[in-house]
């Protein structure tokens, strides 16, 4: 199974490991793709390059294989060739080779409310054990800031965002905008508020 990541922000909040151990659990060969310069872009974030060492060999930890691509096209290539290749070796056809596994009413809590930007799996957790339940989480969503470590009013301001734009088949660049804006915002208020050291399962300690 290939998981294709363009956006720092997803190294940065703990979706990449948590994309990568996802990937582990279901999938039997799973591979990473980054695209894009991703030093060029941690520098532009003020992002310690420990910090990325440390969510890379994380992955090579949990024998997940990531590839570097710096384009969509390099991106597309690089799938063509994997697939060819396992054409070469007899399979005819490339299917994705799942192991089933059955998750808990915890896990799956878990994992929703992890899915929401700059919430991983450690935040989400913490979240439901002050809210009990995800629809209690997302009703007191304005408390986040105040009374969970580490959240700051960025991150709960673009999850209401999230919550309350109705769905538009189409999105405005004005929407977009804001949306990178806030995601730029809470990146630069939490990498200047922690120390930059490196926790496996994570990029910075309060993952």
């Amino acid at each position: 199974m290939i998981c294709i990541f363009k956006n720092i922000n997803s190294i940065i909040d703990g979706r990449l490991f948590n994309q990568a151990i996802n990937l582990k659990k279901n999938f039997k060969k799973p591979i990473i793709i980054i695209e894009g310069n991703l030093w060029k872009a941690a520098s532009r974030r003020n992002i310690h390059h420990h910090a990325i060492i440390g969510a890379l060999t994380s992955l090579i930890d949990a024998d997940v294989n990531v590839v570097f691509t710096s384009s969509e096209e390099s991106t597309a290539y690089t799938i063509y060739s994997l697939a060819k290749l396992e054409k070469e070796k007899g399979k005819n056809n490339v299917k994705l080779s799942m192991v089933r596994k059955s998750l808990s009413i915890k896990e799956l809590q878990i994992r929703f409310l992890s899915s929401l930007p700059g919430i991983g799996s450690k935040r989400a957790e913490k979240i439901l054990t002050i809210f009990e339940t995800p629809l209690q989480a997302l009703s007191s969503v304005n408390l986040w800031s105040r009374k969970i470590d580490n959240i700051s009013e960025s991150t709960v301001a673009l999850i209401k965002k999230i919550l309350f734009t109705k769905f538009t088949e189409k999105e405005s660049e004005e929407q977009k905008l804001s949306i990178d804006e806030l995601l730029k915002s809470t990146d630069e208020q939490e990498v200047d508020s922690k120390s930059r050291g490196v926790k496996r399962g994570g990029i910075y300690d309060y993952l």
